[in-house]
């Protein structure tokens, strides 16, 4: 889908057009720095509940999935408002080692979320050839 990488782009890609439409001033960076990501947040919830409706389980393994999927994208939030907010904070920040360490498990336990979330369990044919052996 063309939002799959739209969106990403323009969480990017925006607060650094601010920042050269507006150079020396913090205050657009800094409120595009709370509202992008929730905007994002509120999108990428939507298409990965529409997502998650469509896949066959049960409503406990449906409530457990929303939970994931709510989880995982929350993970994305905290990410984007830092890469946003580091644009006007002093060189260097968020690019110490452990910074680092700690976006990269961050980002990580954002995937395993979202492929848990997004699973769409055993196929049918998989689970015919188990039984009948």
């Amino acid at each position: 889908m063309l939002w799959d990488g739209a969106l990403p782009l323009a969480v990017w890609g925006m607060p650094r057009a601010v920042l050269w439409l507006f150079p020396g001033d913090r205050w657009p960076i800094e409120v595009l720095g709370v509202g992008l990501p929730i905007f994002a947040f509120l999108w990428r919830f939507l298409a990965g509940f529409a997502v998650v409706r469509t896949l066959p389980s049960g409503p406990l393994v449906r409530a457990a999935r929303i939970m994931l999927l709510f989880f995982g994208i929350f993970l994305l939030l905290i990410i984007d408002t830092a890469m946003i907010l580091r644009l006007v904070m002093p060189p260097g920040a968020f690019l110490e080692r452990g910074d680092l360490i700690a976006f990269a498990v961050l980002y990580g336990v954002y995937v395993v979320a979202m492929a848990l979330a997004t699973w769409p369990g055993p196929r049918a044919s998989s689970a015919r050839t188990l039984s009948e052996s």
